[in-house]
């Protein structure tokens, strides 16, 4: 049992709060659970990609291009995994966007073969839960810019 957000920065209470477990047998009934819903910042993710070299999953998630695709997501400090979701995009930008819980900080993880910096030009770790650490505070949007860059 959780309860959902409303707004697109309300988060749930089992997105990133551990949910503990209630054993109902039989005919039983579950009484005075209380779920809280946080709230939370949307983070929105700029990719830039000047060469066109994301190759993003079809509905089954299969990529044609397997060393070309692009997963991006953030990870809370216990490990629970969110997805961004694909807002928006043209063949040189793609928008993402994720709700995180505020006053708290996620990491990113990218998984990728492909080459990504931040908008300083810095090097983010692909294929791991990243050092790069996204900490809204009481903001209720982030914008984070990433850029796709020619493999070497």
């Amino acid at each position: 049992m959780c309860a959902l957000g409303r707004g697109p920065t309300e988060v749930g209470s089992c997105e990133w709060d551990p949910v503990p477990s209630i054993a109902v047998s039989g005919t039983g009934t579950v009484e005075n659970v209380t779920r809280m819903i946080r709230d939370g910042a949307l983070l929105t993710i700029l990719v830039a990609d000047p060469g066109s070299r994301i190759v993003l999953p079809d509905v089954r998630g299969n990529v044609a291009a397997r060393e070309r695709r692009f997963f991006i997501g953030v990870t809370s400090e216990t490990g629970r995994y969110r997805r961004a979701e694909l807002v928006s995009h043209s063949p040189v930008l793609y928008v993402f966007q994720v709700t995180i819980p505020r006053r708290r900080s996620v990491r990113l993880f990218i998984d990728s073969d492909l080459r990504i910096t931040d908008s300083s030009g810095s090097p983010i770790e692909t294929k791991q839960r990243s050092s790069r650490q996204v900490s809204p505070g009481s903001a209720d949007r982030v914008t984070l810019d990433l850029r796709v860059n020619q493999q070497e």
